[in-house]
């Protein structure tokens, strides 16, 4: 008899989430955001995390559910939330750029 899948909810840091692996499923829209949808994320962001332009001690920022099924070769499906971890990402890449050039003009 097969097992139903188990609903499992966990709260993660950014760090935490990127430990995995994620695969996009075919069924899935391609990553459609534009600018203002960044620029609305990373605001929402800053907003929650600096007070009149001073860091806010302890400051968290509900990024929203992130939903992944995790297959039989266990990797986690990304089912909701693609958009939003795609744009996480990709912010990631272009600071490390931005890091690397920076410390490469030394």
């Amino acid at each position: 008899m097969a097992t139903s899948p188990r609903i499992e909810s966990s709260n993660l840091s950014i760090a935490d989430l990127f430990r995995e692996f994620y695969s996009v499923p075919d069924f899935q829209r391609e990553y459609v955001w534009e600018k203002s949808n960044v620029e609305k994320l990373l605001q929402d962001i800053v907003y929650e995390l600096y007070d009149e332009g001073e860091v806010v001690e302890d400051a968290e920022y509900f990024l929203g559910s992130i939903v992944v099924f995790r297959d039989e070769t266990e990797t986690s499906q990304l089912i909701d939330g693609q958009q939003r971890l795609t744009t996480i990402y990709l912010m990631f890449c272009a600071i490390r750029d931005y890091l690397l050039e920076f410390f490469l003009a030394f």
